[in-house]
Order: structure tokens, then C-alpha cells, then sequence
């Protein structure tokens, strides 16, 4: 019996949680766009050196050998200098909506908390209820921020390892 109550609990708390996330589509589409972009030239970045090394890196160097290893590692050093920023504009888009999810948390919260009869706060510790209020919304929007974003960056980083172990392996 307790278990079919909390998997409803869980279900329910799901469909809203979705329903915050929803509204803040755009920032979270931004966000997994420049994830994905960012571990694509991650994975190119190996990909480089590991020509270099094949291609270029022989006992008789001559002066077109380095002037192509130099261009190849200038392309290394954008692609990480992008790397860099599709990771840091991933974060705040993620940040954004996880702060505007966080908001509209504590708003409807806050809208059914003065709708509660003065008789709920009789039994209740002065602070015991805006300090759960404050806690749980900034713990919500820790789970947006880091770990959804965690969460889909190491998921699209799979997804590219397993496409580039099929592209070199063929």
C-alpha cells in the first residue's frame, strides 16, 4: 500500500517537475545545443593529434611537415578555446533555467502557503517552513544546473564515443 502511495507521489512530483521544465524549453534546448557541440569538438580535438602522429611525425621532417603540424595544432588550440566556450555558455543557459524553474517553484509555493488556514502554523517551529521552502527550491535548482547538465553532457559524450569507435573501426 505504501509503496503504490509513494510511486504516485514520484509520478505526480515527476509531471510537475516536467511541467517547470517545459516552461523553460528554450534555456534548456540552448544548453543541450552547446553541450552537444562542445563534446563534438572534444572528441574531434584526439582526433587531430592522433593524425599528426600518423601522418606527420617521421624520421625526415621537412619544413612542409612542421608548417602542417603547425596549422593542425592552431585548429587544436581554436577547438578547445570553443570547447571552452560552449561550455561555459552551456552552464549559464542551464543556470538560467534552472534559476527561472526555481522561481516559479517558490512562487506557486508561496501561493499555496498563504492560502493554508491560519491553524496550519499553529503546530508548526517559526522558521521550519520558509527554511523548507528555501532549501528544497535551491536543491531543485542544483538538480537543473549541475547534474541535468552533467547528465546530458555524459550522455551525448557516449553517444559520440560509440559513433567514433563505429567511424574509426570502418
Amino acid at each position: 500500500m505504501k509503496k503504490m502511495k509513494n510511486k504516485k507521489r514520484n509520478e505526480f512530483v515527476k509531471q510537475r517537475l516536467w511541467r517547470y521544465a517545459k516552461g523553460e524549453s528554450k534555456s534548456l534546448s540552448i544548453g543541450l545545443f552547446l553541450s552537444v557541440m562542445r563534446t563534438a569538438l572534444e572528441i574531434i580535438g584526439p582526433m587531430i593529434i592522433g593524425y599528426i602522429l600518423n601522418n606527420y611525425i617521421k624520421l625526415d621532417m621537412d619544413i612542409r611537415d612542421f608548417m602542417a603540424i603547425a596549422k593542425l595544432l592552431l585548429l587544436y588550440l581554436v577547438i578547445y578555446v570553443l570547447c571552452g566556450l560552449f561550455s561555459n555558455l552551456a552552464l549559464i543557459s542551464f543556470e538560467q533555467a534552472a534559476n527561472k524553474i526555481s522561481f516559479s517553484v517558490q512562487k506557486d509555493v508561496y501561493k499555496h502557503v498563504t492560502k493554508l488556514p491560519i491553524s496550519y502554523f499553529d503546530n508548526l517551529p517559526a522558521g521550519n517552513i520558509v527554511s523548507r521552502i528555501t532549501n528544497d527550491t535551491n536543491r531543485l535548482k542544483t538538480m537543473f544546473r549541475l547534474i541535468l547538465a552533467d547528465m546530458t553532457t555524459s550522455g551525448i559524450i557516449i553517444i559520440f564515443i560509440y559513433g567514433m569507435i563505429l567511424v574509426v573501426s570502418f
